[in-house]
């Protein structure tokens, strides 16, 4: 699975960042690019550890099965699940963010 520690995918997704403009249309949902971007920001929130997402105890259980399957290097589905509850989306401006 690539990561953002190898310099070479690293690159790759600096070039793809810097060459969107807020006339690409969205390939999964319903997204403009500003709204990916405040939505991506607030995804990396977690993982950096500013913010903590509640856990059920069926998330203890089926946690382990759930992530075996996304942290190996097949792409996810299109149709895959996501966080819900990481706040209202809104209208962004793409050269404000």
């Amino acid at each position: 699975m690539r990561n953002l520690f190898e310099t070479e995918t690293y690159s790759d997704i600096i070039d793809r960042i810097q060459n969107l403009t807020p006339e690409h249309k969205a390939l999964w949902g319903k997204m403009n690019v500003s709204q990916m971007f405040a939505h991506t920001v607030k995804a990396f929130r977690v993982p950096l550890s500013e913010k903590k997402l509640p856990r059920m105890f069926l998330g203890y259980i089926l946690g382990p099965i759930f992530k075996a399957k996304l942290y190996n290097d097949s792409p996810w589905n299109f149709l895959s699940p996501f966080i819900t509850n990481s706040g209202d989306v809104g209208r962004f401006f793409f050269q404000g963010e």
